[in-house]
This record gives structure tokens, C-alpha cells and sequence, in this order.
């Protein structure tokens, strides 16, 4: 949808279904067309995109590898500081093509 505004909510204190209670959950993505998809590093800092923590992915193989790469590596940014943030999951989302991009805080 050209000229749209996506707007993307993120839960910072958000707890995964059986987090700190020994259960294992496997985590799965299918992608059902082909196109692109964006890998981000998921950790509170802004500037993730020039500190190497978001890629954009072709195909399934690329996105495998590149969520790979992202998830354990240490990422530095402005608002990280120099010591960094490790990274420990990332966020997989389709590619679109985004007309505008706006930040909001509530």
C-alpha cells in the first residue's frame, strides 16, 4: 500500500507464555509469499539499523543467516553506550514499502 503509515507498538515489559516457569517454547516463522522480510535485534536502544542490528532479507536462507548473526552478537550505538547491549532475540516482520516513517511515544 503506497504512501501508508505502519505503526508498530513495542511492549517493554512484555512476558512470553511459560518465561521463568521451565518451559521450554520453540519459536517458529513460515513465510507464506515471497518478498522481503526485515530482521531486527530486539534490545532497547535506538540507532540498531547503523550499529549492524537490522538486515534486510531476500529469501528464507538470508533470513536464517542473518538472524544468526544478529542474535548474540553485541551491539553498539549511541544509545547503548560503549559497552553494548547483547543481543538475545530478534524480530522477524514483513518488507514493506514504508512512505513515511514516524516515531511516537505515549
Amino acid at each position: 500500500m503506497t504512501g501508508s503509515i505502519g505503526v508498530v507498538l513495542q511492549g517493554v515489559d512484555r512476558r512470553e507464555p511459560g518465561q521463568g516457569r521451565g518451559v521450554l517454547i520453540q519459536f517458529r516463522v513460515v513465510f507464506h509469499r515471497a518478498g522481503s522480510q526485515g530482521i531486527k535485534a530486539q534490545v532497547h536502544a535506538g540507532g540498531r539499523g547503523k550499529a549492524g542490528g537490522v538486515k534486510l532479507a531476500r529469501s528464507s536462507e538470508d533470513a536464517q543467516k542473518y538472524a544468526g548473526d544478529i542474535v548474540g552478537m553485541t551491539l553498539v550505538s549511541p544509545q547503548t553506550g560503549p559497552e553494548g547491549k547483547l543481543v538475545k532475540k530478534v524480530l522477524v516482520e514483513q518488507g514493506l514499502a514504508i512512505a513515511k516513517e514516524l516515531y511516537l511515544a505515549i
